[in-house]
């Protein structure tokens, strides 16, 4: 059971996912639980529910686990892929995610704002 993302990127990968396809956590749990019927009934897949996607998409879980990768497999979402080298900055970066996450309201601001900084840098290292 080998995964290089962190239970964020794993968030992130599924809020995507969820995003890009316009689809209902309801939705994504029958197609899931249809595809895998056989080895839900046989005991070696556990069903998918709205709360655990749920909790998946918003990162309030901390273990990647069998269920979590089997979730992962399903949406396609590359759990061995290179990460990127970790910064100190990283978590700040996390932090402005999260925020963006849970007040959807605020992205386009962060987006600006980071925009600016990045102008800010860009020429101030240009100089």
């Amino acid at each position: 059971m080998s995964c290089n993302l962190t239970p964020y990127e794993i968030s992130l990968e599924v809020k995507n996912y969820l995003d890009r396809e316009k689809i209902s956590l309801r939705d994504v749990c029958n197609k899931f639980n249809l595809l895998k019927k056989d080895e839900i009934n046989l005991g070696l897949v556990k069903p998918l529910n709205k709360d655990f996607l749920l909790r998946i998409k918003n990162s309030d879980f901390k273990v990647v686990n069998r269920r979590v990768l089997d979730l992962c497999e399903f949406l396609k979402i590359g759990v061995n892929q290179k990460i990127l080298s970790r910064t100190s900055m990283t978590a700040e970066f996390q932090n402005l995610e999260r925020i963006a996450l849970e007040h959807p309201s605020l992205e386009q601001k962060l987006k600006s704002l980071l925009a600016e900084v990045n102008d800010l840098l860009t020429t101030n290292i240009r100089r």
